[in-house]
């Protein structure tokens, strides 16, 4: 069983375990965890705690397991610090890498996918964050372009509507970084190359801000604007503290 991965730097500590998925299980911006879980006892623990990536597919496929392949696998990790996962089952063979990369008051997570050339994917990475740091709940700014109006069966139905208000379990094409904070605890920015996010603030204990390289179930259908054949995805956590409350 590969040994847990732990990186640190300037206000940073974080601890992946290559055997459950590559996830990170734990994250802490001065010493402050920020890594939630959905608090259901009866969810999938692979779906339910930590920040995953997820592998060849992203989100909700229809008539496939949410979330991709790769979140309840062990992953090879190498000497080089970069952890590997052939894929061999499934609609969608490949390899995919990862490396997470400690810096200052930030943590870097680069996803890449190895595949027949024209075949799909939609790569993402799912983190769970807490409610609450020291008493204090999170809240989220979104600067959001468009929602994807969300059908019956959860699956957008490929109308762009404006943002209701929350609670969220839906697609959103953001214009910004969007980011969460805890007043005068802690701020974080979550920065991809990528204007797709699931934001998910059904639950008392934990949400989620999942940015994906296309929307859930795109592999079914997607506009002229949605790339279904994306290789890459970069994200950056990025901590700054937050000044006293009121």
């Amino acid at each position: 069983m590969p040994e847990q991965l732990r990186l640190t730097a300037e206000g940073v500590k974080a601890t992946i375990d290559p055997a459950a998925g590559a996830r990170i299980t734990s994250l802490r911006f001065d010493g402050h965890e920020v890594v939630g879980d959905s608090g259901d006892p009866d969810e999938d623990p692979s779906t339910a705690s930590g920040i995953f990536p997820m592998v060849p597919w992203a989100g909700r496929w229809r008539g496939h397991r949410p979330h991709g392949l790769g979140r309840d696998r062990a992953w090879d990790l190498g000497d080089d610090g970069i952890l590997t996962l052939d894929i061999a089952d499934g609609p969608l063979p490949g390899t995919a890498r990862l490396r997470y990369e400690a810096a200052p008051m930030a943590l870097h997570l680069r996803l890449s996918w190895d595949a027949p050339p024209g075949s799909p994917s939609v790569l993402g990475f799912h983190p769970w964050f807490r409610r609450r740091l020291g008493g204090v709940s999170a809240s989220i700014e979104l600067s959001a372009e468009s929602m994807l109006e969300r059908g019956d069966d959860h699956l957008p139905t490929g109308r762009r509507v404006s943002v209701p208000p929350g609670p969220w379990d839906d697609c959103f094409r953001l214009n910004s970084s969007p980011r969460i904070s805890w007043p005068g605890m802690l701020g974080l920015e979550l920065v991809a190359d990528t204007p797709w996010w699931v934001v998910y603030t059904e639950r008392a204990s934990g949400l989620c801000l999942e940015p994906q390289t296309a929307p859930p179930d795109s592999l079914s259908g997607a506009d002229d604007d949605v790339e279904v054949r994306r290789r890459s995805l970069h994200v950056t956590i990025r901590a700054h503290r937050d000044g006293p409350a009121g």
